[in-house]
């Protein structure tokens, strides 16, 4: 009996940090500097500034060729997402990421049409 009241407290004690860490997440304002890392890879990386406000994401991106590239999107506090796009002048990235603490984002993206993988977007 005692062995299962343990385990109930435990199980209780992880759901409360499980939700904590969800809604802080959530409750993050991106607003500032971030770096994209691009396939897990720490030489593949761009910097990029964000503005938040009223849900919605407005930034620069500066791609490889140093050229200054607007970024639109949405932040989904309920579901602790965020979902950017990328314009360049010759084409464009659409990422959907996972809001892991306020100084991370982790996900998928689509550029150029068709080339798809994981990005990494840090706080410096």
């Amino acid at each position: 009996m005692r062995l299962r009241c343990i385990v109930v407290v435990l199980f209780i004690l992880v759901a409360m940090v499980l939700e904590s860490s969800a809604q802080q997440g959530s409750q993050a304002d991106p607003t500032g500097s971030w770096l994209f890392i691009w396939q897990n890879n720490s030489a593949n990386t761009n910097p990029v500034k964000l503005k938040y406000e009223d849900g919605t994401i407005t930034g620069t991106y500066i791609n490889d060729s140093k050229e200054q590239c607007p970024v639109v999107g949405r932040w989904n506090s309920s579901e602790a997402k965020v979902i950017l796009t990328i314009t360049c002048p010759r084409w464009d990235i659409k990422c959907e990421g996972s809001i892991k603490d306020p100084n991370l984002i982790i996900g998928r993206y689509v550029a150029y049409g068709n080339s798809i993988g994981d990005f990494r977007l840090l706080r410096p």
